[in-house]
């Protein structure tokens, strides 16, 4: 039987620019070659010859980063921006908030029931208390609903 050897995933092949250095990757070395050559010189002409090296190497090593590491498969920029949208913006537990709409009603009723026995106060003179609905201890609500029924509902 004849058999044919088929090339891996295509997706993960990068182009070459120069030897085994992608075009990316050729970017980024000259990136951290410019900021390390001006850390360098800036350290040198402030005064801290013994600091330079280090300084030039931690600061050069962060567009190298951008150059060789892909977590997940992934450019480092685009990884960050999915770990910070992910992580920051959109954590997956949320605080729980919601809008009660039985409390506005609530208040709204309220609001109602203290505007009719306040008018009752001021037609009757007689002294209601602000209880809730059609509460069963309160006698004086209860002889106002007998003398007006259409009320009931309210006092």
């Amino acid at each position: 039987m004849i058999e044919i050897e088929l090339p891996k995933d295509i997706t993960k092949y990068e182009a070459k620019l120069a030897g085994v250095a992608t075009p990316r990757q050729a970017i980024c070395v000259g990136i951290a070659a410019g900021i390390g050559y001006i850390v360098r010189a800036a350290c040198i002409t402030a005064g801290h010859e013994d600091m330079a090296t280090p300084v030039m190497t931690f600061t050069a090593a962060i567009p190298l980063l951008f150059a060789v590491y892909k977590p997940y498969n992934m450019n480092l920029e685009d990884f960050l921006e999915q770990a910070f949208v992910g992580n920051v913006l959109a954590p997956a537990k949320r605080k729980y908030q919601i809008e009660n709409e039985y409390a506005k009603e609530y208040e709204q009723i309220l609001k109602e029931e203290h505007e009719v026995i306040g008018a009752y106060n001021r037609v009757y003179g007689i002294k209601v208390p602000p209880r809730r609905i059609n509460d069963p201890k309160d006698k004086p609500r209860q002889n106002i609903n007998h003398l007006n029924p259409e009320l009931t509902g309210y006092l």
